[in-house]
């Protein structure tokens, strides 16, 4: 998997989000990406998770809302 190039503006965490990678997958999902992680990413709820030592549940959008459909291995029953 090639290594995301992270730009002056572009997120810190991008290398340790677990949800980056499936918003590499193209189409819509891009504009995630434009606005939060090479955007003003300090709006984005996952990095303001991780400042405070919270790790954000994969299922948790930039924008705060959840979606039902993610979830990480160590958290499905």
């Amino acid at each position: 998997m090639p290594i995301a190039k992270i730009n002056p503006v572009s997120c810190t965490h991008i290398s340790s989000c677990e949800l980056f990678p499936l918003l590499e997958k193209g189409g819509f999902l891009k504009v995630w990406q434009s606005r939060y992680c090479r955007g003003d990413f300090s709006r984005c709820a996952r990095y303001q998770m991780s400042l405070r030592g919270e790790r954000p549940p994969i299922n948790l959008l930039p924008s705060g809302e959840y979606l039902s459909c993610l979830k990480r291995r160590d958290e499905c029953q």
